[in-house]
């Protein structure tokens, strides 16, 4: 009897991860993913949120805080943007360059992990949030401050994540779209 409950554990276990599993091809050979503006999934790609900095800061520890899998390392300003969220705006990564109409170091990056339940496997989440100028970034009709979100997820082992960073950063864009953060349209 004992042996007939084991088995059905483990199927349904199997099962599991075979329902979760999005794209066969990546989910078993890569361990990160990141948004990209060339990504065909919407919620694969930055956005352009309207909120300063902060507000944004502001929202994903909010809503880290409720999450018990997650979890905020760190959060430091960045001397020289690195290039995730550089290679958006088309910019030029250097000390002090002009990016966007903003400086390179006024991008604010923070560090997430997140924990997967059974086995504790632990993810980075890398979030960089970059004050966009005004004058390139809004319409006549905005009145408000506007920054690109970028993101990046990357387990610490393993070859294949089965899907799993790119739930990170779904769960991660939905958690700030929950929080009242404003896309731009």
């Amino acid at each position: 009897m004992f042996g007939y409950v084991a088995a059905a554990i483990g199927i349904a276990m199997v099962g599991k991860t075979v329902w979760m599993i999005d794209d066969w091809g990546r989910d078993l050979t890569q361990n990160d993913a990141e948004w990209s503006d060339a990504s065909d999934d919407q919620s694969q790609r930055p956005l352009r949120l309207e909120a300063s900095t902060e507000d944004v800061e502001a929202a994903i520890h909010q809503w880290v805080d409720g999450e018990s899998k997650w979890a905020v390392v760190e959060a430091t300003d960045q001397a020289a943007g690195p290039p995730m969220a550089i290679q958006q705006l088309g910019g030029q990564q250097s000390s002090g360059q002009q990016v966007g109409g903003q400086q390179a170091n006024s991008l604010r990056r923070l560090h997430l992990t997140r924990t997967t339940p059974l086995f504790r496997f632990v993810d980075d989440i890398w979030v960089d949030v970059l004050p966009l100028d005004d004058s390139d970034s809004r319409s006549d009709s905005d009145s408000g401050t506007q920054v690109l979100v970028n993101a990046r997820s990357q387990s610490r082992v393993g070859k294949g994540d089965l899907g799993q960073n790119p739930r990170n950063l779904k769960a991660l864009r939905d958690g700030m779209l929950a929080s009242g953060l404003r896309p731009v349209r």
